[in-house]
């Protein structure tokens, strides 16, 4: 159901006034759900895209994935059903990209790229409009045998647009 944006404000105010006119016990004070009506919420969710680039040098001797996750934040804290992770081969799908929604709560973002130390990022941004982050990270992995070790390494670059 699609609201009419006038009634959108006089709904607010009465939610407001009835809020205000009510008894504030721990019964009937607003819930940390009521967070839902901010403005920002009325901005509506927006799409975004995301793309994950790999490489590799180690591709005659195998490679290793590239871990890759991210989330959208509220007030600093993970919107429930917004991470998202894949994991970037150099040697098959060097390149995924989709596309989700951000949803209008979302005044951050966190990502992750690389393993097993991965790099990391917390972006903050106004919910009103638009957003781009851009993250790079290494994934290494050593392969011991009896004589000597050898490092597989990938590396890529994490970007979302919204």
């Amino acid at each position: 159901m699609k609201a009419n944006p006038t009634t959108v404000p006089g709904l607010l105010l009465g939610i407001a006034l009835l809020a205000a006119c009510s008894e504030h016990s721990a019964t009937t004070a607003p819930s940390a759900d009521a967070v839902g009506l901010s403005p920002a919420g009325l901005i509506g969710d927006r799409p975004y895209t995301w793309q994950v680039d790999c490489f590799s040098h180690d591709q005659p001797f195998g490679t290793i994935g590239l871990d890759v996750g991210w989330v959208w934040l509220s007030g600093g804290v993970a919107i429930a059903g917004t991470s998202r992770s894949v994991v970037c081969h150099p040697d098959g799908a060097a390149t995924l990209s989709g596309s989700d929604v951000r949803p209008a709560a979302a005044d951050g973002f966190f990502a992750s790229v690389g393993w097993p130390i991965p790099n990391t990022k917390t972006w903050t941004f106004d919910p009103s409009g638009s957003f781009k982050a851009l993250l790079k990270g290494t994934s290494v992995q050593t392969i011991y045998d009896f004589t000597s070790s050898y490092q597989l390494k990938s590396w890529g670059t994490l970007k979302v647009e919204s």
